[in-house]
């Protein structure tokens, strides 16, 4: 029993060392070598407003152009913000957000786009798109919950609510304070051991030193962080089940099921069901939601991984 014992625990063992050590490098990863200095690549030039609707004159377009490109520059990752009219649905909007960011700053590059939705609908959805590293610095209610980074920055932009006046200024603030938080928060650095997962393509975005890495697997101190806790259960089961399997040998003598029976007192009673009429109701089942969502729900494929979350207004 001993030997039986310490076979399984050997066995178990072996296959998480096997799990944890040898699969992940039988996984694809794509390394995203660090840009020292954005300022210095062709795509900066698109840091910048991109405007749908005719809000600001040239001077005022110039000036948040240059807020954003400055912002770029300090948190070295590209930023962009679209006022959008098209009339989207929510998905729609993350698609175009993410599919947009793609397009002009590449799949998986360092970076952040705001969409704002003014196309006038009854409620109006903002998206937050990330990218490579700002994935893992403006952290989502997807992977972070509550206590998000993106939900804090949406907390300091007061927007016009759905239907009401548009009015420059108030674009122009929230414009303002959307920076403002891109360099706060990005003085906090990426979270400790924290990292990125898009569920719509199924990759892993972490970080790797100062290189971002996209991967169809967890990072490796993610899997770490719970071996000890696997292997602990592993080993309390199998030491149970170890321990049941020898106790079924202690019986003496061989089973027989008429030893429980008590033959003058075994009364069989034979009920039976009769239905006179058979009745079915229909119940609708009512799948709708309200309020505002948070974190992605797009069904976008291919282009490159990203995190990210919306609010409504």
């Amino acid at each position: 029993m001993k030997n039986i014992f310490k076979k399984t625990l050997s066995l178990i063992f072996a296959s998480v060392l096997c799990s944890v050590f040898i699969l992940p490098l039988s996984v694809s990863a794509k390394t995203i070598k660090h840009i020292d200095d954005i300022t210095e690549t062709d795509e900066f030039e698109f840091c910048c407003v991109i405007p749908q609707i005719s809000l600001f004159d040239e001077d005022e377009l110039e000036e948040l152009n240059e807020l954003v490109k400055d912002t770029a520059e300090e948190i070295n990752m590209y930023v962009c913000v679209i006022l959008g009219t098209s009339i989207y649905n929510d998905t729609q909007i993350e698609e175009f957000a993410e599919l947009f960011y793609d397009d002009i700053f590449g799949p998986n590059t360092d970076g952040i786009i705001y969409y704002i939705d003014l196309s006038g609908r009854s409620e109006s959805y903002d998206y937050i798109s990330t990218s490579g590293r700002a994935a893992l610095v403006y952290t989502d209610y997807e992977n972070d919950g509550y206590n998000n980074r993106i939900d804090d920055i949406f907390d300091n932009i007061y927007l016009p609510k759905s239907g009401a006046t548009i009015e420059a200024s108030d674009i122009a603030n929230g414009i303002e304070e959307f920076c403002k938080s891109l360099e706060e928060i990005n003085e906090k650095g990426p979270k400790k051991f924290y990292y990125s997962y898009d569920k719509y393509d199924e990759k892993y975005i972490y970080l790797k030193g100062e290189d971002v890495v996209v991967s169809s697997t967890k990072p490796l101190y993610a899997i770490i962080k719970y071996t000890p806790i696997g292997l602990i259960t592993m080993a309390i089961v199998t030491l149970i089940s170890v321990l049941t399997i020898k106790g079924s040998y202690k019986f003496k003598t061989a089973f027989n099921s008429s030893s429980y029976v008590e033959r003058n007192k075994t009364v069989f009673n034979v009920k039976t069901d009769t239905f006179i009429r058979e009745y079915t109701r229909r119940v609708k089942i009512d799948s709708g939601g309200g309020g505002g969502r948070r974190g992605s729900g797009r069904r976008r494929s291919g282009g490159g991984s990203h995190g990210g979350g919306g609010r409504h207004r």
